[in-house]
Formats: structure tokens, C-alpha cells, sequence
């Protein structure tokens, strides 16, 4: 019987709508939902000089095809797509620039803003190939903070449940944004910390943020407490602490060379328990460790 309405469906489309009618719908039909990439940067010195130039972000959500070849953030996305083409294309890739600035309220106003500039993209998407896509987020140091925060925005429409996957590398826990990974608008959040990461433990938030952390004194957490989260969210949250070549990370091993092995550890992620930190060893004998102290 569905065969036959199938059928008698094209038939009456040929009719009505003639040859060219019926191809725009198959089109439309056979379409696949594109999938969109944001990545947003973390805190930085506030005096521009002290920013390298490829590390150097424009204000807003832009595509990457707006950068420099030379730019990390289009050679994040080359080699992205290089290492997994399937799930990352530089054509759909997006960078989020704002001040870098270490301060709850800054980021506050980012994630609105971002929240934005996404509802806008997802429409344009919508109109051009008539679907929403899926959202991946990737983020680095207190970008993942912001990521988090867009909870207090969402959902980006009422009437359409638009997937949304965030991945936090080197993220600073904090008790201010830690509850947020309660959103049911994430659909999976991935953890990805180093050990060897002092950086990323260094904001002091408890002296100066809007909620203590009483499970640390001072200073962030590496990773998230998920022992009393319902067995729902837990499931749907990943944490990987992360060695290469049995080698702990620092913060800018994270933001530097890692960046081409996070597919590699998506995929490994796979093996995670829920409630569990899964340990993930890269072996790379290339890898290029940064011998220097260094903030961007």
C-alpha cells in the first residue's frame, strides 16, 4: 500500500508540477542535512600585540573561508576535514571571535550573542537547502564556557529541535556554568582535558564568581562531577583525559597540535563508560610539544 501512494504521489507531482517540478522535490527528498562546525577560541592577553597574527580571531561568527590560509582557525579546518570528511567540511565551518576577556559577565553577553548570530545561520541554511542542519560546537579554554552558557538562550526555535553536539577541550570547570550541562538542547558534550594542563586550572573563579566551587578552594576543575547527574544526562556526557605518546598535555598542546586528533579521540570516546573519565593515549611521533610558557 505505501508502495502504491508513493507511487500514485509521483505520478500526480509529473502531473501538476511537470518534469521540472518533480525534479526539485526528488532534490529536495534526497537532500542530506548538512552539518555546520563553530569553533570558538578562549581567553587571550586583552593587548593585541601580545596576540600572534594566525591566533588572531575576527569580532563574530564568521566562515572560515574569511581567513587566511596561514590562519590557525583555517588550518583547525583544513585539517579537520582532512582527518574526517565525513563529519567536518571547511565550506561549513565557522569561527566565533570575541574579546577573550576573563570575565563571567563578558562571556554571559558572548553566548547571547553567538545564540544570535546561529539562529540567523540556521535560517539562512533552512532557506537555502531546505532543512536546519546540526550544530557542532568545538571549543577551546573558556570558549567552552561560553558554549555551556548558551543554555540560558535556547532552544534557537520554538517549533524545531535542532541538534547540538559540544566538544570542550581544555575547559576550566566552574561551579558558575558546571549545572548547565544539564541542558536538555545538548544533545552529547565531550570533556577533553590533559593532566599536564596547569593553565586551565589557574582561573581563580571562587574569589571573584558568581557561585562557589566547594569542591576546590580556588582555582577551576579539569573535568565535570557527574556522579549526581540522572543516568539520562550522564549517558550523554564523555570525558577523556588525554596523553600522547603516554605524555601529559599542556594548554597549548591542546589548542596547537592536538587540534588534528580530535576526531581520533571522538571516535575512541565511543568505548567510554558513562560516569567514567576514559584515558586516551594519541601515539605521534610528529607531535610538536610547546617548550614555552604562553596564553592565547
Amino acid at each position: 500500500m505505501k508502495k502504491l501512494l508513493g507511487a500514485l504521489t509521483c505520478l500526480a507531482i509529473l502531473l501538476f508540477a511537470g518534469k521540472s517540478g518533480f525534479s526539485r522535490v526528488v532534490e529536495r527528498y534526497c537532500r542530506k542535512q548538512p552539518v555546520i562546525t563553530i569553533f570558538v577560541h578562549g581567553s587571550r592577553p586583552q593587548i593585541k600585540c601580545l596576540v600572534a597574527k594566525k591566533f588572531k580571531a575576527k569580532p563574530g561568527l564568521l566562515p572560515v573561508k574569511e581567513y587566511e590560509e596561514t590562519s590557525h582557525y583555517a588550518q583547525v579546518a583544513t585539517i579537520l576535514e582532512q582527518r574526517s570528511p565525513e563529519k567536518y567540511c571547511k565550506e561549513h565551518f565557522y569561527v566565533f571571535g570575541w574579546s577573550g576577556s576573563v570575565s563571567f559577565n563578558v562571556r554571559k553577553k558572548m553566548a547571547k550573542k553567538l545564540c544570535s548570530k546561529v539562529r540567523k545561520l540556521l535560517d539562512a541554511y533552512k532557506k537555502d537547502c531546505g532543512i536546519y542542519p546540526k550544530v557542532q560546537v568545538i571549543t577551546f579554554s573558556h570558549g567552552g564556557n561560553i558554549a555551556l552558557q548558551l543554555s540560558d538562550f535556547l532552544p534557537f526555535f520554538d517549533s524545531q529541535t535542532i541538534d547540538l553536539d559540544l566538544v570542550l577541550i581544555g575547559c576550566p570547570v566552574q561551579a558558575a556554568t558546571e549545572c548547565m550541562i544539564n541542558c536538555p538542547h545538548f544533545s552529547h558534550i565531550t570533556v577533553i582535558s590533559s593532566k599536564g594542563d596547569v593553565i586551565q586550572r589557574m582561573d581563580p573563579h571562587n574569589l571573584y564568581g558568581p557561585r562557589r566551587d566547594k569542591k576546590t578552594r580556588v582555582f577551576s576543575r579539569r573535568f565535570f562531577d557527574v556522579d549526581t547527574l540522572e543516568p539520562a544526562v550522564k549517558s550523554k556526557i564523555t570525558q577523556c583525559a588525554i596523553t600522547v605518546n603516554r605524555k601529559v598535555l599542556g594548554h597549548l598542546d591542546l589548542g596547537r597540535s592536538f587540534m588534528k586528533h580530535v576526531p581520533e579521540v571522538l571516535d575512541q570516546s565511543s568505548k567510554a563508560v558513562p560516569g567514567e573519565i576514559l584515558g586516551v593515549n594519541i601515539c605521534d611521533p610528529e607531535f610538536v610539544f610547546c617548550r614555552f610558557y604562553n596564553i592565547f
